[in-house]
């Protein structure tokens, strides 16, 4: 009878449960991973939204603030985002000041969302740039607890 070739003999047992756990465990994540994509889809949006305004943000200089366009209509003017949140399981809610100061609060379908990152001035030039990629990633953070 000829060996199983999808499995090496020669290797330590211990190494090789450690190695089969460590598969099932990969499984379960991405198992996990698709029943939250499912259960929450705003949530899951949110969450790779954070790491894609943190990196944009990793590259703006000291006198610059992340700013967006929704490009939802024509002619829209870029707003200086201040917070993004989600309801769940479908809505994204982007938050911030257009460029007179004046408050603006969009609501938003994830499958809707198309959101274009942008360099805009600093609101107060005395003051440090705002950052909101830490503070959204520490608010997800606190959210899994």
């Amino acid at each position: 009878m000829g060996a199983d070739k999808g499995m090496d003999m020669t290797r330590d047992p211990t190494e090789l449960l450690s190695s089969l756990n460590a598969s099932v465990r990969q499984s379960f994540a991405h198992e996990a991973e698709c029943n939250a994509r499912n259960e929450n889809p705003a949530g899951w949006v949110f969450v790779r939204l954070v790491d894609q305004i943190k990196a944009f943000e990793d590259r703006l200089n000291p006198n610059e603030e992340i700013g967006g366009y929704l490009p939802t209509g024509v002619g829209a003017d870029a707003f200086h985002i201040l917070a993004v949140a989600y309801s769940s399981p479908d809505l994204l809610i982007f938050s911030g000041l257009n460029q007179h100061g004046r408050p603006v609060h969009l609501i938003q379908h994830y499958t809707q969302l198309s959101l274009l990152l942008t360099a805009l001035p600093k609101l107060k030039e005395e003051e440090e740039p705002r950052r909101i990629g830490f503070l959204l990633e520490q608010n997800l953070g606190q959210a899994k607890k």
